[in-house]
């Protein structure tokens, strides 16, 4: 998964790969790029779904975010191919 950081904004993985927990919580800055790297599941909670771009596999997941002022909560599994996205509002 690739994430673009358009804002500051805190975001929040759990990745799992060769059987190894990634954990990564921290505030981004604008104008950075990560990439986590998982075999077996990914979940994620980001701050402000504006303030990020994401794409998994090289798919865009445009679609998944909103214009609005919302948290987002996800998760994806390999085995399954689930996909799961839930907003939350922030106020």
């Amino acid at each position: 998964m690739q994430l673009n950081i358009l804002e500051a904004t805190h975001i929040s993985i759990a990745a799992k790969h060769d059987g190894e927990l990634i954990l990564y919580n921290q505030i981004v800055l604008a104008d950075t790029t990560l990439i986590f790297t998982f075999n077996t599941s990914i979940n994620f909670d980001l701050l402000n779904a504006t303030h990020i771009q994401a794409h998994l596999n090289d798919t865009p997941l445009d679609t998944y975010f909103t214009n609005n002022d919302v948290s987002l909560r996800g998760s994806y599994i390999v085995n399954s191919g689930q996909f799961y996205v839930g907003y939350f509002s922030r106020e």
